[in-house]
């Protein structure tokens, strides 16, 4: 039978069964303190009142504890949020208080507005008093010298210092606008104020991005990305795979056009954007010129240069590497047009993108793009009760598609269930897509993934997910099948409210039909989580990995973080025992880091790996961090290999970072 006919069978039933539960976990309101049912109650009785709108700027404090619908703490914090922010500009601006669920928002929507002629004094207010406002330094080192730094320049050495920097300064109120500014520098390139051509040498980033009324939601100029659908046509480059979250990470987010704060070399546009709101239909336009940096090559006589891949590292650090950036202009306009329908049941969206490159995209000998690539599709999502399911089609010009479909049931108060289908045409390409999926990026693959999510009591949780996957993948200039099976089960309990216990076990299989080189990757995680006070934490990992296909490989870690402070002084220590036999049986481990700055890094081989983090604020605007990372390895003499090699088994960095808050 057709996978295609049996999902759809699936999804179906698993609607129809949802409709006797009285209770739905809404992705919107999850946090919410109240129950459906207690919703539903007061709801009907409020709506039984005929309301005048009133103006959240003139409505007396006082009377706010009079309105039904929300709780004490609910209401308290729109008394104080309204005491600090009026005068408001628009309606929306509500959506940012704690607390506040998508119904209690659109219940206070349809019940107050705002009316308010805005004046220099205001603007003055409103820009002054942001929910953001910092500037920010890092910089950061090894006390080891590459070998890179060592060669000469002209010979094929980096050309600038061994130190990585870091400048930002954002200023954000959330609601109404942002603006920032990015400099930054990874270490062997050359900075801003050492060269002519600033642009060209160092990465940056900039945007002002305004929302300035229900109409006009948004606009922004300089750095954006948007964010819709499940990430075929728009994504900003970076979501969570599988893991142990196995039903809410298959859904993408989809909060649209948004500033770009990263600094992540790639992923987004560059020109101008907007987002208006036309009688319920959200429409979303925008235009970008970016240059984007690659290898270009000419083959000869006839044929004009081209480009094979997009250079992601964000390194430039010799002279060679300097040839691929900003090498390649792409310019790409688009959007998407949202309506929501059925009292915002079904929200459904068209959407839109064609980039235009410099020169073709060419592949193992193939076209992929001459110089144009153009992307067109829709997706929905849709919500009833305890059911919630969502998707995305697309087609690439030529004659690619590519079909995400799933759904998030909770079928009884104790049990999620979800599901998700993917089809991705081996033709389908494009620049930055990052569906869900085994493989990172919109890459060619069919899938269907099941997960579940078991709380039988408040101590323990069970989640799991079963995935089964196949991709054509070129091999030796043949096209070959292979085909996989991943399975992952979490167990999580919490003794006490101080003591939890986690379990994560994964099993993969992939399999080659033209070859014999199987493989299977088991890896496992135990961690012990212990609180022994308010201020004082300790977390214990373990984690085993074992590797087969024509031989067997196996490694472990054993982690121990101790945490201890408060939000104004803390300290991070973490030390990892480490030993694996290859790259494919590496430990990765997530480690503490800098304000705004992740680190999940692989060991392989054997050592010691350590990490220490202080933070510490001496004066109310000012956050002071200061970080220690060091490796030490006990089978090499050498830690990497050509310019990134280090003489000697050690690898020590250091970094600091100072944030002073501007208002």
């Amino acid at each position: 039978m057709n996978r295609s006919i049996v999902l759809g069978c699936f999804l179906v039933s698993s609607y129809c069964l949802s409709q006797d539960s009285k209770e739905f976990l809404q992705l919107e309101i999850a946090e919410s303190n109240l129950s459906d049912e207690s919703l539903e109650k007061q709801v009907g009785q409020v709506d039984l009142i005929k309301f005048e709108k009133q103006d959240l700027n003139e409505i007396p404090l006082n009377e706010i504890m009079a309105l039904p619908f929300l709780n004490q703490e609910q209401k308290h914090n729109l008394i104080e949020f309204l005491r600090e922010n009026r005068p408001l500009f628009h309606i929306n601006e509500i959506q940012t208080i704690k607390g506040f669920s998508a119904e209690h928002i659109q219940w206070l929507s349809a019940r107050f507005l705002v009316v308010r002629k805005i004046t220099f004094q205001d603007l003055k207010q409103k820009f002054f008093n942001p929910d953001v406002s910092f500037l920010l330094y890092r910089v950061k080192g090894l006390t080891q010298q590459k070998e890179g730094f060592k060669k000469d320049p002209e010979s094929g050495g980096f050309l600038g210092n061994s130190l990585a920097t870091r400048f930002r300064i954002l200023h954000r109120k959330y609601g109404n606008y942002s603006i920032g500014i990015l400099l930054d520098k990874d270490a062997g390139e050359v900075g801003i104020k050492d060269i002519a051509d600033p642009w060209r040498q160092a990465y940056w980033s900039a945007h002002l991005f305004l929302e300035p009324n229900k109409t006009i939601k948004k606009i922004c100029f300089g750095d954006f990305f948007i964010q819709h659908g499940e990430g075929l046509i728009f994504s900003q480059g970076f979501s969570m795979g599988k893991g142990p979250e196995t039903i809410y990470s298959i859904k993408r987010p989809e909060p649209g056009l948004r500033p770009y704060t990263s600094s992540f070399e790639r992923g987004n546009f560059r020109g101008f954007a907007t987002s208006i709101d036309l009688k319920g239909t959200e429409i979303t336009s925008y235009y970008s010129d970016l240059d984007l940096n690659a290898t270009i090559y000419n083959q000869g006589a006839g044929i004009g240069p081209f480009f094979k891949s997009l250079n992601s590292s964000g390194t430039f650090r010799t002279s060679a590497d300097q040839e691929k950036l900003s090498s390649l202009s792409l310019r790409s306009a688009g959007g998407f047009l949202k309506r929501k329908l059925f009292e915002n049941k079904l929200s459904f969206s068209l959407n839109f993108r064609h980039d235009q490159f410099q020169y073709p995209w060419i592949r193992e000998g193939k076209t992929l793009a001459e110089k144009g690539l153009t992307h067109a599709g829709s997706s929905f999502s849709f919500q009833e009760k305890n059911f919630f399911s969502f998707g995305e089609f697309a087609v690439s010009d030529p004659g690619a598609h590519a079909l995400i479909l799933g759904s998030i049931i909770q079928a009884t108060r104790k049990l999620d269930l979800g599901v998700l289908f993917r089809s991705l045409s081996p033709s389908f390409v494009h620049l930055n897509a990052n569906p869900f999926g085994e493989f990172s990026g919109a890459r060619n693959e069919q899938g269907t993934y099941l997960s579940f999510r078991w709380i039988p009591n408040h101590k323990i949780s069970i989640e799991g997910y079963s995935d089964l996957f196949s991709r054509i993948a070129p091999q030796n200039h043949q096209s070959l099948l292979s085909t996989g099976l991943d399975n992952l089960i979490h167990l999580r309990y919490r003794k006490s409210r101080s003591d939890i216990f986690r379990l994560v076990i994964r099993n993969e299989k992939k399999s080659n039909i033209e070859t014999t080189k199987d493989q299977q990757n088991f890896r496992s995680y135990f961690s012990y989580q212990r609180e022994f006070s308010p201020i004082f934490r300790s977390n214990t990992k373990f984690l085993f990995n074992h590797f087969s296909s024509e031989g067997s490989q196996s490694g472990f870690g054993l982690s121990q973080e101790l945490i201890i402070g408060n939000s104004k002084k803390n300290l991070s220590a973490m030390v990892c025992l480490f030993d694996t036999e290859s790259h494919a049986t590496a430990i990765y481990l997530f480690e503490k880091n800098l304000f705004w700055e992740y680190s999940i890094p692989s060991f392989s081989g054997s050592g010691l790996h350590m990490n220490i983090l202080a933070k510490f604020r001496p004066m109310n605007r000012v956050s002071i961090w200061v970080r220690l990372n060091h490796t030490s390895y006990l089978d090499r003499d050498q830690v990497g290999s050509g310019l990134d090699q280090i003489d000697g088994n050690q690898k020590t960095e250091l970094a600091g970072m100072l944030r002073l808050s501007l208002f």
